[in-house]
């Protein structure tokens, strides 16, 4: 579900048809194969160097675009009418939806403290 296990030209695809709310996003979403994944890895490694533990990294870099750009998301998939992308693509409308399926990614184990990190880290993105 990150950036960077969606097929590019999907994320392509959104930012050319649909208006996105963030500038973070904006850029993303344009990027090349190549450019998404330094960006994954520049995210990564930020949140490391600040000792932010591995499952949290992949639970925030997981959920990021899809909270970020719910609204984009739904609406390309509607007007594509390709509901498999839902599969892939899942709606994630609020960072307690956000923390709920990246529990559920990780078979249930995320610690309350490990939760409370996720919900930090989801708003810091949202402002």
């Amino acid at each position: 579900m990150s950036l960077t296990s969606i097929a590019t030209p999907i994320w392509n695809e959104i930012a050319k048809t649909q208006e996105l709310k963030t500038d973070w996003a904006k850029k993303a979403f344009k990027m090349s194969e190549e450019e998404m994944t330094e960006l994954v890895n520049k995210e990564y490694l930020e949140l490391k160097k600040e000792g932010v533990e591995m499952t949290v990294i992949k639970a925030v870099l997981d959920m990021k675009p899809l909270l970020l750009e719910n609204e984009a998301i739904s609406r390309h998939i509607v007007q594509t009418e390709n509901l498999q992308l839902r599969a892939a693509l899942p709606e994630v409308v609020t960072i307690a939806e956000a923390v709920r399926l990246a529990s559920r990614d990780l078979n249930g184990f995320l610690t309350e403290n490990q939760k409370k990190k996720i919900i930090r880290l989801l708003r810091a993105a949202l402002n």
